[in-house]
């Protein structure tokens, strides 16, 4: 056993508590995706982040109906090149509860152990505050040079 099990144990928690706590303090989530079955799976938080019901069954129509329509294409096209043996880091934005948010995404194709299928392994974060605060700092930005030019 594990420092970390012991840890755990000692606590009265589970591991999946405690990497749900992890996840939601950080307001980051994890998914999964097998390349053979097609299947996904999700952490609570990744759920939280796409504002959907916990445990919802995932599919392409889902997703794109949560990805932002001006940024569909390009998540497509990375997943593609995730597939084909590349990595992905994107920005992009999604649609939760009629608001627009901004998501960082990491992937990596992994290949199967011993015979297994490939898989994909991601993360996304929540970067909305961070996007809204650079496009506050560019138009500050952006006044302040036009000032700079008036006054000059």
């Amino acid at each position: 056993m594990s420092q970390f099990e012991r840890l755990v144990n000692a606590l009265g928690l589970s591991p999946r508590h405690v990497f749900n706590q992890w996840q939601r303090q950080g307001q980051t989530g994890t998914w999964l995706y097998d390349c053979d079955s097609r299947q996904y799976w999700w952490s609570d938080q990744t759920y939280r982040i796409y504002g959907l019901p916990l445990n919802s069954r995932l599919s392409i129509p889902l997703l794109k109906e949560k990805i932002h329509p001006d940024d569909i294409e390009q998540v497509k096209s990375s997943f593609l090149q995730v597939l084909n043996g590349g990595k992905c880091h994107i920005l992009h934005r999604i649609v939760n509860e009629g608001r627009i948010r901004w998501v960082e995404q990491n992937c990596r194709l992994y290949s199967g152990a011993k015979g297994r299928s490939a898989y994909v392994a991601g993360m996304v974060r929540d970067i909305t505050a961070l996007q809204e605060e650079k496009l506050r700092l560019e138009s500050r930005r952006a006044d302040l040079s036009a000032i700079n030019n008036y006054l000059a």
